[in-house]
């Protein structure tokens, strides 16, 4: 999936962690026609940003590249191809937005599903990754 980091971070906190998505969906009402918006959270863990083995790391200095190494995985060819759901558009299929072009039909399955609407009435998101793991407090007392 590709993302936009903004500004600095603590980047190799970011690696091998289990991420949700979470944001604004706009859609297209199916009454009115008109463009409206809902909050969106995946509710649990999607994807994650894998990292290097550690013995194949030989840099002293931790530097990611922010457009190549940061980027979640939230499909796999090989499981888009064992389980045939990959990104699919059809020539009679007016998706003006360009939605279905970009994103795996899984993925717009699973936002339309959890908001009540049709896949054909999303328009756009923005949607930011977070830590899915949950706080807690750790030691013997």
């Amino acid at each position: 999936m590709n993302i936009q980091c903004y500004g600095g971070g603590l980047w190799r906190t970011w690696f091998d962690r289990d991420l949700g998505l979470a944001g604004k969906v706009i859609y297209r009402t199916k009454d009115t026609n008109k463009l409206t918006s809902a909050l969106w959270d995946s509710q649990h863990a999607i994807m994650n940003v894998p990292s290097l083995c550690i013995h194949l790391d030989r840099e002293p200095e931790f530097k990611p590249n922010k457009e190549t190494h940061l980027k979640p995985i939230l499909a796999t060819h090989c499981i888009d191809q064992l389980m045939g759901e990959g990104i699919e558009q059809k020539e009679d299929d007016p998706d003006v937005f360009r939605i279905k072009e970009k994103n795996f039909k899984t993925f717009l399955d699973k936002i339309s599903i959890d908001l009540g609407i049709d896949q054909e009435q999303i328009v756009d998101f923005e949607l930011s990754a977070y830590d899915h793991h949950k706080p807690a407090i750790t030691g013997l007392h």
